[in-house]
């Protein structure tokens, strides 16, 4: 068999979506969402396997909603390729070549820079270098 790596290559074909009028009203909540979502991807990045388990699994069970954990076992990683999940152009390319195949939108109509920004990603925007922890500092090799 074959992995979604095995096809599209180390691409992230899922977002977080913030409409522009949101993030104009509420930049301060954003910044803090998506710099939150960044951490938290980069823990699992650098946690060891069953540590990020076991927290799924406390997490699921703290909300005492008799949920199954289960599928957690199953858990490999975020599936997000890139240190802290910062969006590159390609993560969208296949979006809008699929719009242009299904007859959505015209070639050339959107360039995939239009439609995201990674302002907030402290990966991307500079806070933190790309091989730091969740908390921003340097990982280290022990």
């Amino acid at each position: 068999m074959f992995t979604d790596v095995d096809l599209t290559g180390p691409l992230s074909y899922s977002a977080l979506v913030f409409r522009d009028d949101f993030i104009a009203k509420h930049p301060e909540e954003v910044a803090d969402f998506v710099q939150g979502t960044a951490r938290a991807i980069r823990w699992t990045q650098t946690t060891p396997r069953a540590e990020v388990i076991d927290r799924f699994v406390t997490v699921i069970e703290a909300r005492g909603r008799n949920e199954d954990t289960e599928f957690v076992l199953q858990w490999r990683s975020a599936g997000v390729p890139e240190p802290g999940g910062p969006i590159a152009a390609e993560d969208f390319g296949i979006w809008i070549d699929q719009s242009v195949r299904l007859g959505i939108q015209d070639e050339g109509a959107v360039e995939p820079v239009d439609l995201f920004s990674n302002e907030y990603n402290p990966y991307a925007n500079g806070a933190y270098p790309p091989d730091a922890g969740p908390d921003g500092d340097a990982i280290s090799a022990g």
